[in-house]
């Protein structure tokens, strides 16, 4: 199962008064096209990465981390018999593990999410999970 981050969301688009100019247009398509590599090079990615996770991994990551719609802590302690800290304990180690994993399959992955970072804090939305 893999889903889309809810940081790489398209944004809404900036219009002047009469629409967009050529210009913006043609920033917008080759951004567009940009944005589409990069969410296919990560999808890629993702499901290598899945592979070398554990089934009660790729569920924690599937059910809370990679998810629109995240799971409860307490459904995640239900459904193994761990402490919600040991569930805690887990998306950690998994997000870091991911991380390190992007840092050396993708070129200029932290460059990257810096930018998405800034953009996020710049925002004001600090809830949204990163990598």
């Amino acid at each position: 199962m893999v889903g889309t981050f809810r940081w790489m969301r398209p944004s809404k688009t900036i219009r002047t008064p009469n629409g967009l100019s050529s210009q913006h247009r043609h920033r917008v398509g080759r951004g567009q096209v940009a944005k589409k590599e990069i969410e296919a090079l990560l999808h890629s990615k993702i499901a290598e990465f899945r592979k070398k996770m554990t089934r009660r991994e790729k569920e924690i990551f599937d059910l809370r981390i990679f998810s629109d719609n995240p799971v409860t802590l307490q459904e995640i302690v239900d459904r193994y018999g761990i402490s919600r800290e040991r569930v805690r304990q887990v998306e950690k180690n998994i997000v870091k593990k991911m991380r390190e994993f992007f840092k050396r399959e993708i070129p200029d992955f932290a460059a990257y999410t810096e930018e998405s970072t800034a953009d996020r804090d710049r925002a004001g939305n600090s809830r949204t999970a990163s990598i």
